[in-house]
Formats: structure tokens, C-alpha cells, sequence
């Protein structure tokens, strides 16, 4: 990511400890930071006291928030107040297993043909907050335990001393179908979005009846009920969503963040704005396709085609049945 970006490492990153680009942010009292490990973000300057032993989470939300390529950089801002919010995303309440199934995900994100063994030495000592792992060694204990389940192999003669090498078993594979068929199953389909009543048509004629029409259940957090603060609700619902719209007309935080946070899930997120706002769209977003809408009925149809096209299983609804709901 240093590399990408053009930074040479002038200190030291505040999650992991390695070698970073930090310069003082112009958007916070804190931080900008670029990491090879935990990507690009901004930290608020004594935000982190007290999270010592969270870190590697930190990190690994950080990281993921900037997305699996290096080329790309969506930084996340850490402060005081949304640190816990930032926790609360990450989904380990299985433990070892959460992070079995995260590790196995990564590996299929390197492995090019079904045939092939990757070499993971010096790719965990980078990537291991993509895992959760607190270093390198436990990222490679997780690997090693995958191989013991039988959902990665070694190769054969392989030096009983250097267990870094593997591939993906059928096991392996199927369990992925798993974890992908059980994202798919969900119907529920989280929307951020400005709460403004300017926008309203824009929910009940465009946001609302093209999910419905692909077979979604849309959430918007004003329309839920609970005793729950409501910054846990919008975190319990997005992790449970198989898909996140967000749009960011009127550039309201809470939509970043909530774009933010399912990235870091591996939520798909599906970005729209009003063509009149967009230039407003903050930079580091930028780089992910919005569908620029002039009016509710045209977000409408581009969302329809965007989600059939891109997520599959959603298809296009028949001719006809595409309508407005209230």
C-alpha cells in the first residue's frame, strides 16, 4: 500500500507497531497513516488508550476498510466514541472458527487455479490483520489448522518444519459455497441513507420497490424499533444484511461509516448519490462506481440492473411488476 500510494515509511503505525507513513490529519486532531498491515486510516490523537488489547481487531477493520487491494484506499477514521462502534463489527463470536473461515476466504482470494500450492511465509507477515490474527505466527496457526481439518493441503514431501505452503481441498471449497450460500440466503438488505424528508420519494420510489422487486427485505434504521442504542442496532443489522445500499446524498457521516463497516464485514455495497451532489462525494470514495440518479424512478431501474447483474441469484424482476411501494 506505501508503495501504491507513493509513501516512504517516516514512523511508526499505532495498531501494529510496524513501519508507516503518519502525518498529522487535516480533517482531525490526530493522524493520517498509511500501512503495508492495517491499511490507511486517521486515528484521533489518544483514541487508541485503553484498546491495547483490541488492536489486531482495530486493525483488522482498518484494513479491510481499505479494501483487499493495496490500490485502493478507504480510510477509516478512529475516534474516542466510535472505537467500541468499530469493535462491534467484528464478527468472531464463533472464535477460532470465525477466524478459520476468514483465513480460508483469504486464501481463496490468492489462489489463481485449483492446482496450484501458494507460498504464505512473507504474504501473512503483511496480511495477517486481514485474518484478525494478533501476528504473522497466528495467522499461519490458523492456516495449519485448516490443513489439519482437511480444508487445505500441503505438498507432498513437503519439510515437516515448514508448514507454509497450501491450496484449497474439495472440502475447502465446498465450505466456501457455504459461507457464500449463506450470505445469499439472507433477504434483508440494509439502506443508509439522509433521513431528510426531501428525500422521502426517493425511499418510497426508488430505494424500497427495486429491492423488493429482487426479493430483499429493506431495512432502514428509522424504521426499526428497539430499546437498543441505536448505533448497536445499525451494527447488529448490517451484519446481518446480505447487502448494503448506500447513498450518499447530503453527505451525512453516518452513511461513510455504515458504508465503511460493511466493507469490512465483506457486505456487498452498492453506492449511489444525486448527480447534483456528487462532487461533493468525499475523496476517498471515489473510487468505487456510484449509480448517479436525477430522479427517484431512475435510481430506481439502475439499481435493478446494477444488483441483477452484479449479485448473483438476484435476477431481473419480470416485465411489468417493477412498481412503487409505500
Amino acid at each position: 500500500m506505501l508503495k501504491a500510494l507513493g509513501r516512504t515509511p517516516n514512523g511508526t503505525c499505532p495498531l501494529c507497531g510496524g513501519s508507516a507513513y503518519v502525518q498529522s490529519s487535516q480533517q482531525i486532531d490526530g493522524d493520517s497513516v498509511v500501512c503495508d498491515r492495517c491499511g490507511h486510516f486517521r486515528v484521533e490523537r489518544g483514541a487508541l488508550q485503553g484498546f491495547e488489547q483490541q488492536r489486531h481487531l482495530i486493525a483488522g477493520m482498518t484494513r479491510r476498510s481499505s479494501g483487499l487491494q493495496p490500490s485502493v484506499a478507504s480510510r477509516l477514521t478512529l475516534t474516542s466514541d466510535n472505537i467500541p462502534d468499530v469493535l462491534a463489527g467484528v464478527s468472531l463470536a464463533g472464535g477460532l472458527l470465525d477466524h478459520l473461515d476468514y483465513t480460508l476466504e483469504y486464501v481463496r482470494g490468492h489462489q489463481a487455479r485449483s492446482d496450484e500450492f501458494v507460498e504464505y511465509r512473507e504474504r501473512v507477515e503483511a496480511d495477517f490483520p486481514l485474518v484478525f490474527a494478533r501476528d504473522s505466527k497466528e495467522s499461519l496457526h490458523f492456516l495449519q489448522t485448516l490443513a489439519e481439518q482437511g480444508l487445505l493441503e500441503e505438498p507432498p514431501g513437503r519439510d515437516p518444519a515448514r508448514r507454509t505452503s497450501f491450496r484449497l481441498t474439495p472440502a475447502g471449497w465446498q465450505r466456501l459455497r457455504e459461507l457464500a450460500k449463506m450470505r445469499l440466503d439472507s433477504n434483508r438488505a440494509f439502506v443508509a441513507m439522509w433521513f431528510n424528508p426531501e428525500l422521502q420519494s426517493t425511499w418510497t420510489e426508488g430505494i424500497r420497490p427495486a429491492l423488493k422487486a429482487l426479493g430483499y427485505e429493506p431495512v432502514r434504521i428509522d424504521y426499526t424499533h428497539g430499546e437498543d442504542r441505536i448505533d448497536d442496532r445499525i451494527i447488529a443489522e448490517i451484519r446481518r444484511s446480505a447487502l448494503v445500499v448506500a447513498d450518499f446524498t447530503g453527505h451525512r457521516g453516518g452513511v461513510y461509516f455504515e458504508a465503511g463497516l460493511a466493507m469490512g464485514l465483506g457486505i456487498p455495497v452498492v453506492w449511489t448519490c444525486r448527480r447534483q451532489d456528487n462532487e461533493r462525494t468525499h475523496f476517498d470514495t471515489r473510487q468505487y462506481q456510484h449509480l448517479l440518479w436525477d430522479t427517484p424512478e431512475d435510481l430506481r431501474q439502475q439499481l435493478v440492473n446494477h444488483i441483477s447483474a452484479r449479485i448473483p441469484g438476484r435476477q431481473l424482476p419480470p416485465e411489468g411488476t417493477l412498481r412503487p411501494t409505500a
